[in-house]
């Protein structure tokens, strides 16, 4: 039978099993904030026990160091209360990487450090999570502080690229700003104000403060409860010092020194000769000849949220450290757990240590008496170096404009995110506009003539000549079109000399700043508040970047990488304000928030409800109606550009958008092509548009980044060079396409009139309707529309209605889909579910390496006669190119012309060639037709005959003649080949005149007569009148 005292020991073992078992162990993180390409540094963890009973076998783990060669790992362990820590018994990388690593003891009050080496890679952001845990047998009174992700960046460019601006603490404003604070818990606001000379960061101004919390100390023994009566701060010469006092309860005497445990008030005296007092507490806690009174806490707050984003921290370490104080008789320690080093100086000092922000670190405090218990001493305490500071740099601005006429940085070739052209062909519902090496344009398609009304059936130089009547040089050009059947398209044309608009009112601008339809010119008298080019004010022509449009939106970036918009739809102003008549008439600078604007902008991109930037940092941001983070939330509305969570690792290159329309809202999709090829879409997934095979039915859309799939639903599409999603038009078509680097075509959702081909994926033909009910979605296809697997692809174009696209060896217009108003640049409406190119001949268009060929015309000759084919080419022969005739399409060469020069009736095909094409097998020469002039040719009334007369013996003589004139002997016996002879010098013949042949009634074969009508003498041939026409013996 179990006595009861048995029991009662049993339980007594089990509570204090239980009482032993918790303990509060934290982890914190020290790294720089900021190291360059390659650089060797290390980074340290510090595993803390803030008790209140010893730790055993604590596992520490760093799963992964991204972005971060780790390459060597020390250890060292500190004193705490009563004994040691121990560090592990061996440690490596892989083990910390792996298993982990097991420290085997942390007694209250001590740590444990880790120091890792290596270096950084060559771009982004070095992140690592620490965590750790008890392996079996305790139980943590805060888990909240077992994990910790610190980032470290990587900077990119030279040290001269950016710009250093310093803030320091300032205790005197300090002490202004807290003086009192609060006994309890509570925020001590460290002021920083900006180093004199430096430029203050926007956003912030000349001075942030840092908050620091702070919790009350915690202490109780021998019945006695210490509370916080006071914090008080004070300024020395070199330093901020907030200091506690505690007060005793019963007598309400503030001091460290009442009420000590017994240990305390009997400590052996301080010996300064031999210690400082940061060993002499130190051991003195070891040793337990003196007793931890308690712990408590500060929490390094932030200094501000929204930073421009040109703008990153160098350095935010905070370096804090302990005026301690010690005499024969008394004495005072604070200290925080994780700083296990000993100051070596002979002071009442301890080592500084580096408090990050955003981290929350345990102190703990003890103090000793051995005679007078003595008050405060202001000096003494937690302090903060007044040499601290917090500094910044900006990166310095750079001008990614491109000089010349063309920048080939486009298509396949892209390369620098920073410069990629993205407008040098667009296309929207049924128009399209290419730019020229000349840095011309050419425009075709619904509405684009001059007038704002007229289709386009042929690619027309945006020029003086043709209507456009603007000044200067063009430089930029934006269009914005929408489900129409007539017009419902308008352009914008930027030149040397201002903005001018044209097309169908309000569907890019809104109506209230122009209100017609014919080409005009923008300017301060249209826009409010812009200058007299109708751009911001600021802004000259020549330092606009881009210039993007979409359906009630034209938005431009600088050369500097300030974005602006002219929105009258969608709340994207991107500046806070409200969607208005008188707003969608004003340019808006795009901002973070309220007082920051968005800087370092090298690319916009959108559709109707929402915009999307990219800067030259490889940010992404985001403002408008229904907006996607890529963070997991749900769509929301963003008045002010906000930064996008990308996905891990991607390093954009290219961005775009473009949305479904079911009724009068939009489903916004985003599209990210990373500079590794990769590409990733994020949003709506109604019409299959993301591109990750699933319908909308099974995946709505797609809250974070995914992986734009090719062949099937688990194969990445990659080696992606360019995309090209439908973004100027507002009819709902998600159209998305992309470039492989080695000229492929990928294309996906929704597929209406062919635009991708024939039929959805089951197969089915696509409608012709445009309810979004009808709309079909496809999964990405591989060289639709009946391309050849073989052909090399140099460029493509997605609009509402139509996909535009050239192919090597082809100088042709490639088009698929809705043929309507000029779509694409001829004459006739048939639509087509293959590609075609037979569509306009273009050459010499910017960045496009298309094979020259000759403009000709066709010749006519005199019958009989041969023609010169030199004689069919207008223009002038490229150089490094020859001329070669053919008479069949393609260059076979059994049908090589070798001598043009005698060349009769016939077909014939003229190319441009030089070695560089020898690839080219399959290039249509440009067809030359010679043919005989007719007698409705007016130069036909020029031809004779050019054949040498008949010789040899006639084959008779004239038998008759008739004369007015002296008659000559011989005659008419002397005329060959003849019947009878009329002469005269002034007389004619005349045969019967009639009003037309029609009024013969009895011809007779051979018979002649004049006809009055036709204007000629006739002759009946037996069956017919004929005309006697000139022509040479046959």
């Amino acid at each position: 039978m179990i006595k009861l005292k048995q029991i009662y020991a049993f339980i007594l073992v089990i509570l204090t099993t239980i009482i032993y078992a918790q303990t509060d162990i934290a982890v914190n993180v020290e790294s720089p904030t900021a190291v360059s390409p390659n650089q060797a540094f290390s980074y340290k963890i510090y595993v803390s026990n803030n008790g209140p009973t010893t730790a055993t076998n604590v596992l520490v783990k760093v799963p992964s160091f991204g972005n971060f060669n780790a390459t060597s790992i020390t250890c060292k362990a500190g004193a705490g209360n009563g004994s040691s820590s121990l560090c592990p018994s061996s440690v490596s990388i892989s083990q910390l990487q792996s298993g982990g690593l097991l420290i085997p003891s942390l007694p209250s009050g001590s740590a444990v450090v880790f120091s890792i080496g290596g270096t950084a890679g060559t771009s982004g952001i070095i992140s690592n999570t620490t965590t750790i845990s008890f392996q079996s047998g305790q139980t943590d009174l805060d888990l909240s502080n077992n994990s910790y992700t610190r980032n470290t960046n990587i900077n990119s460019g030279n040290v001269a690229d950016y710009t250093t601006t310093t803030y320091k603490m300032d205790t005197d404003a300090t002490i202004a700003l807290n003086n009192p604070i609060s006994i309890s818990n509570g925020i001590i606001n460290i002021v920083f104000t900006l180093k004199s000379g430096d430029i203050a960061i926007p956003g912030i101004g000349d001075s942030f403060t840092l908050p620091v919390t702070y919790t009350k100390p915690s202490y109780s023994t021998n019945g006695w409860n210490h509370t916080l009566s006071k914090y008080v701060i004070s300024a020395t010469s070199s330093a901020l010092v907030v200091r506690a006092n505690l007060q005793d309860p019963t007598t309400n005497t503030s001091s460290w020194y009442r009420n000590l445990p017994l240990k305390n008030r009997n400590s052996t005296t301080f010996n300064s000769s031999s210690l400082n007092t940061d060993h002499w507490f130190t051991e003195q806690l070891k040793n337990s000849d003196l007793e931890a009174l308690g712990t408590f806490k500060i929490t390094i707050g932030n200094y501000i949220n929204n930073l421009p984003p040109d703008v990153r921290v160098k350095n935010e370490s905070i370096r804090v450290y302990s005026n301690n104080f010690a005499s024969n008789e008394v004495g005072s320690f604070v200290k925080p757990i994780a700083n296990i080093d000993l100051f070596a100086n002979i002071n009442n000092a301890t080592t500084a240590f580096n408090v990050m922000l955003g981290q929350t670190y345990t102190w703990r405090y003890t103090a000793f008496r051995n005679g007078t218990e003595l008050g405060d001493f202001s000096n003494y305490g937690m302090t903060f170096h007044s040499q601290n500071e917090i500094v910044f740099e900006t990166k310095n601005i750079t001008n990614h404009c491109v000089s010349g006429n063309c920048n080939d940085n486009t298509f396949l070739n892209t390369s620098d995110p920073n410069t990629i052209e993205y407008d040098n062909l667009i296309s929207g519902y049924h128009g399209s506009i290419a730019k020229q090496t000349s840095g011309n344009y050419l425009i075709w398609g619904q509405g684009a003539a001059a007038n704002g009304v007229d289709n386009l059936t042929t690619p027309t130089e945006l020029s003086p000549a043709n209507g456009y009547t603007y000044t200067g040089t063009s430089l930029k050009v934006a269009m914005g079109t929408a489900l129409s059947s007539s017009k419902k398209a308008q352009y914008a044309l930027l030149t040397t000399t201002g903005l001018y608009s044209w097309g169908e009112a309000g569907v890019l601008l809104s109506t209230g700043i122009k209100a017609n339809d014919a080409f005009n010119k923008i300017d301060n008298t249209n826009i409010t508040g812009a200058n007299v080019y109708g751009l911001p004010a600021g802004v000259n022509p020549q330092d606009v970047k881009m210039m993007f449009g979409a359906y009630k939106t034209l938005s431009i970036v600088t050369c500097t990488g300030d974005a602006y918009v002219l929105s009258d739809v969608g709340n994207k102003n991107g500046d806070g304000s409200a969607q208005t008549n008188d707003n969608a008439k004003i340019w808006h600078r795009v901002m973070i928030n309220s007082s920051v604007p968005l800087t370092r902008v090298v690319a916009v991109r959108g559709q109707t409800n929402a915009l999307m930037a990219l800067t030259d940092l490889g940010e992404i941001y985001t403002w408008g109606s229904d907006v996607y983070l890529g963070d997991g939330n749900a769509k929301s509305n963003k008045l002010f550009a906000t930064k996008m969570l990308l996905p891990t690792g991607a390093i954009p290159k290219m961005i775009g958008m473009t949305s479904t329309r079911p009724g009068t809202t939009r489903n916004n999709s985003y599209y990210l092509l990373a500079t590794n090829g990769n590409l990733y879409s994020l949003g709506a997934n109604d019409k299959k548009q993301l591109g990750i095979f699933s319908d909308g039915t099974t995946t709505p859309e797609s809250l974070v980044w995914i992986n734009v799939k090719s062949t099937n639903a688990t194969t990445n599409m990659t080696n992606i060079a360019w995309i090209s999603p439908n973004e100027h038009d507002d009819t709902g078509m998600a159209v998305v396409q992309a470039l492989t680097t080695d000229g492929k075509l990928w294309s996906w959702g929704v597929n209406h009139y062919s635009t991708l081909g024939f039929g959805d994926d089951n197969g089915t033909a696509t409608s012709a309707n445009t309810g979004y009910s009808f709309l079909k979605g496809v999964n990405p296809r591989y060289m639709t529309g009946g391309l050849n697997p073989n052909d090399k692809i140099l460029a493509v174009e997605t609009g509402g209605h139509i996909s535009t696209i050239f192919k090597d060896c082809d100088y042709k217009l490639g088009y698929i889909g809705h043929n309507q108003s000029g779509a694409y640049a001829n004459s006739n409406s048939v639509s087509t579910s293959v590609y075609l190119f037979d569509g306009a001949k273009l050459s010499n268009l910017c960045a496009l390496p298309l094979p020259p060929y000759p403009d000709v015309k066709d010749i006519k000759i005199c019958s009989g006669s041969t023609s010169n084919l030199a004689d069919a080419i207008l223009s002038t022969t490229p150089s490094g190119y020859t001329v070669e005739w053919y008479t069949t399409p393609t260059r076979i060469a059994a049908n090589k012309i070798n001598d043009v020069t005698a060349i009769g009736p016939g077909t014939y095909y003229v190319f441009y060639w030089n070695a560089n094409l020898n690839h080219c097998t399959n290039l249509e020469g440009v067809e030359v037709k010679v043919s005989y002039y007719t007698i409705t040719d007016p130069e036909f009334a020029n031809c004779h005959c050019t054949k040498p007369g008949l010789t040899g013996t006639p084959a008779g003589y004239s038998k008759v003649g008739i004369t007015v004139q002296q008659k000559q002997a011989a005659w008419p016996e002397n005329i060959p080949n003849g019947w009878i002879a009329l002469e005269s010098k002034e007389k004619g013949m005349v045969i019967t005149r009639v009003q037309n042949s029609n009024t013969i009634t009895e011809a007779k074969e051979g018979m002649l007569i004049y006809d009055i009508d036709a204007q000629c003498v006739k002759l009946y041939n037996g069956s017919t009148w004929k005309c006697l026409e000139k022509s040479c013996n046959e």
